[in-house]
């Protein structure tokens, strides 16, 4: 079986549909960041977020893999007003996509992170730090992030933070690599769990590794210029065989 994750597509369905004609996955994840460009206009955006809704239909029509759709900043702050405004905000956007947004968050659609138990992997827009899970999710475990109040994902510059995001305290849709790499999620055992994430815009996808006794967790940044994307080989019962890049080109 194979999985495609996808980085942010900000207005890009070009990006999206060419990767998974390519790819003729058995299941999807895209990281958010549907909407916000500074070349592609409101219109053309909220087309693209159709397009992706009309995409996923087919696909969990025709197959038995998930088709997840992941909530980005760059749609958060279209969403719930106390988040503030991140570059490329403008009104004629809002318009266009606060609606849809709002209705599928409502409609489960979309989510804030998408957790598989079997591989120990989050996948999240940013990255899901245990500084941030525990001030918000006590008594609480990971698949139940999608349940918080929204303001638990707004945007703080607790300890060190700055208008990056460089603090350990920042949400699944704000933290940055350095932040993360300070304060990795870990289940109760102490097991780091492996993350894939967006958000943050390298030339080259972002990797490194945590290493343990008898196991190598696995972080991954691949929001990189529309260019890079991860597939996930996995066996009939889901346990990953292989992570790799691929690249559009």
């Amino acid at each position: 079986m194979k999985r495609i994750v996808i980085g942010d597509p900000h207005g890009r369905w070009e990006f999206v549909k060419k990767i998974y004609d390519k790819e003729q996955p058995d299941e999807v994840i895209i990281l958010g960041d549907y909407f916000d460009s500074f070349n592609i206009d409101a219109y053309a955006q909220r087309e693209c977020y159709d397009n992706i809704i009309n995409l996923r239909n087919e696909h969990l029509e025709k197959s038995k893999g998930d088709f997840i759709m992941l909530i980005g900043n760059h749609d958060f702050h279209y969403m719930d007003e106390n988040f503030g405004r991140c570059s490329g905000w403008n009104p004629l956007t809002c318009s266009q996509a606060s609606y849809p947004l709002c209705r599928d968050l409502d409609n489960k659609v979309l989510q804030f992170v998408y957790v598989d138990y079997k591989n120990f992997t989050i996948y999240s827009h940013a990255g899901v730090s245990q500084k941030w899970f525990n001030e918000w999710c006590k008594d609480m475990e990971l698949g139940d992030i999608n349940s918080l109040k929204t303001k638990a994902f707004c945007f703080t510059f607790k300890e060190g933070g700055d208008y990056y995001g460089s603090s350990q305290y920042n949400s699944p849709l704000w933290i940055r690599p350095e932040g993360l790499k300070k304060s990795p999620f870990t289940d109760y055992n102490g097991g780091v769990w492996n993350q894939i994430f967006g958000h943050t815009e390298p030339d080259t996808p972002i990797h490194w590794q945590e290493n343990f006794d008898d196991y190598t967790a696995d972080f991954y940044g691949i929001d990189c210029i529309y260019k890079h994307y991860l597939i996930e080989e996995l066996d009939d019962k889901g346990k990953l065989l292989e992570r790799k890049l691929g690249n559009v080109e």
